[in-house]
């Protein structure tokens, strides 16, 4: 539904239903075993050994999606938005990892000699919702006279409220993300700068460090460029650059007691990322 209110203002609400069949790697059957060596270890909680296992009836996951959202159109061309929204899931997927039972190797048709075991695998962990809200803005700073008529700046930012079982699998939902920038176009030369934030990313359990652990992705914000001149009218060059100041990633396992100094697990350097180019056209 939409709802003009004036020339420049509208409202939308929308529904829909969708859903989410497993990636083929989660359901074509393997099955991984790692044995281990326990015959002389001392330690009493040690277990045989690790069997990670792909779920051949994992059921597609479904979702009752609801939005509102609201448009506002500026006299010079400029654009902003915000919104609210909710996508309810019906047998959203999870990661299990447990100790296996005669029961639940059964399940998977394995030999109940792995009783004991450690099981992963991939399950349909019931029900679970993601809601937030999000914002976006796009301006021509041309009213503020000659310097600013060259200039536009955008920024949007999402915000998500992630709501399960702790087996739930959010691995691929950022709860906070944003970006901004600007544009500078004065002919035959346009410049483009733009910043990316992602928030803490959750990727999954990690029972190694305790049973409420998990494995996250740091927060971090990059900057990339992008730089074109028209050298004639149908040939151009372009200089693009992904995070130029070279941020490093980031990653963590921990759970709430964890020190801070023992969370960090790995950081990568991946350096920035230069592309040269020349773009024609007929």
């Amino acid at each position: 539904l939409t709802y003009n209110a004036t020339e420049k203002l509208l409202f939308r609400a929308a529904y829909a239903k969708t859903y989410g069949r497993p990636d083929f790697p989660n359901i074509i059957p393997n099955a991984t075993i790692e044995e281990n060596d326990i015959e002389f270890s001392t330690d009493p909680n040690a277990l045989p050994g690790t069997i990670s296992i792909r779920n051949t009836g994992l059921l597609p996951w479904s979702a009752d999606n609801y939005d509102l959202s609201a448009e506002y159109y500026t006299d010079n061309g400029g654009l902003i938005t915000a919104g609210v929204f909710r996508k309810d899931i019906s047998d959203f997927f999870g990661t299990l990892q447990t100790i296996a039972t005669e029961e639940i190797l059964n399940d998977f048709g394995l030999d109940p000699r792995y009783a004991g075991w450690r099981l992963n695998s991939t399950i349909n962990s019931g029900d679970a919702r993601v809601s937030g809200a999000e914002f976006n803005v796009r301006q021509s700073l041309g009213v503020l006279g000659n310097w600013g008529r060259n200039l536009s700046v955008f920024a949007n930012a999402t915000k998500l409220r992630l709501q399960g079982s702790r087996t739930a699998d959010f691995n691929r939902f950022i709860p906070v993300s944003a970006n901004w920038g600007f544009t500078y176009t004065r002919r035959p030369i346009t410049f483009m700068a733009k910043w990316h934030h992602r928030g803490e990313q959750n990727r999954g359990p990690s029972t190694g460090q305790g049973p409420l652990a998990f494995v996250y992705q740091n927060p971090r914000t990059t900057m990339d460029i992008n730089i074109t001149y028209q050298a004639f009218k149908r040939v151009s060059f372009f200089v693009n650059g992904r995070n130029i100041t070279n941020v490093w990633f980031t990653q963590s396992r921990y759970q709430a007691d964890t020190p801070v100094y023992a969370r960090r697990s790995s950081t990568n350097s991946y350096g920035a990322q230069w592309a040269f180019g020349l773009k024609g056209t007929l």
